[in-house]
């Protein structure tokens, strides 16, 4: 292996390229590997502050959605230079950090906060988002050789990300930037749960309401969760979305 990489560190240093000198190509060298870096960190201390203490909250989800688009800019920047793969023992400087933690940080926000009335309309706006983005990543990366097979499963787990990545971005994105009234309504608590493990997350169950002709366990705030009872009744707050994507928020 260690041989395997000294043989791509010579690749690199005579590969047109990466520039018209051996001199130029190590700078070329180094100051894509201090790119990476930097861009690996910042996205990590991003993807933590939105997950674990995202205030302000609008400016945490901008700022996560924003990592892994730098992090696909960087990659086409330098050409090859950078890989997406993080590959043992590999020479190329790896930027796969800096796009997964991210997108899982927006993944699992969209999925703990969010109450999304309608999914009808979000699934093929993933999907859209999902084959621009692969689309761009793939596009002119010689990283991706799918004549090998071992490339395959690469590609599978990229695109997975690309899915959560835009999954996350698009509902995080409709909420965070809404700006629309919010129409009233008013529903029963039939029931209240907590769930624990690392986090603790307060659900309700409740009556219908509004447009809602049926019951429906929803994710509530912890001082939500502490302020109402079952039987009382909680105020249902009606949202259309920055993208036209329906959601709804329940207070005391």
């Amino acid at each position: 292996m260690k041989n395997k990489a000294a043989e791509s560190f010579q690749l690199i240093f005579k590969d047109n390229n990466f520039g018209y000198s051996v001199s130029e190509r190590r700078a070329q060298f180094k100051k894509a590997k201090r790119s990476a870096t930097i861009m690996n960190w910042v996205a990590g201390i991003v993807a933590v502050w939105s997950f674990f203490w995202p205030e302000p909250y609008a400016v945490a989800i901008v700022a996560s959605i924003l990592c892994p688009i730098a992090a696909l800019v960087l990659l086409k920047v330098f050409n090859g230079l950078i890989r997406m793969e993080d590959q043992k023992n590999s020479p190329y400087p790896s930027l796969f950090w800096a796009f997964f933690i991210p997108s899982m940080a927006l993944a699992l926000r969209a999925l703990l906060d969010l109450n999304i009335y309608d999914h009808g309309k979000v699934w093929w706006l993933v999907l859209l988002m999902s084959a621009i983005l692969s689309g761009v990543l793939f596009l002119g990366n010689k990283e991706f050789d799918w004549r090998k097979g071992k490339r395959i499963f690469t590609t599978l787990v990229i695109v997975c990300i690309t899915v959560a990545y835009s999954y996350g971005a698009l509902l995080c994105s409709n909420c965070a930037l809404d700006q629309s009234n919010a129409a009233g309504f008013y529903a029963q608590i039939l029931e209240k749960e907590m769930s624990t493990g690392k986090t603790s997350s307060y659900y309700f169950t409740l009556a219908p309401w509004g447009p809602r002709t049926s019951v429906e366990e929803v994710p509530v705030d912890k001082v939500v969760y502490q302020q109402l009872e079952k039987g009382e009744t909680a105020r249902v707050l009606f949202f259309e979305g920055r993208w036209g994507i329906p959601w709804f928020i329940v207070k005391p």
